[in-house]
């Protein structure tokens, strides 16, 4: 999978959360853990 962002609004984020864009999509690339949140009925899967 390819991504795509703005080099502005990369600086931004970098700037405010500490986080480059660029090694925030290794996420993907890595085991993820999905839980359903049913502490409560939403109505819907959360």
């Amino acid at each position: 999978m390819q991504y795509e962002w703005g080099e502005v609004k990369n600086k931004t984020n970098i700037e405010k959360d500490g986080i480059d864009f660029a090694d925030a999509v290794d996420i993907f690339n890595h085991p993820m853990l999905e839980l359903l949140d049913e502490p409560e009925n939403y109505g819907e899967d959360r």
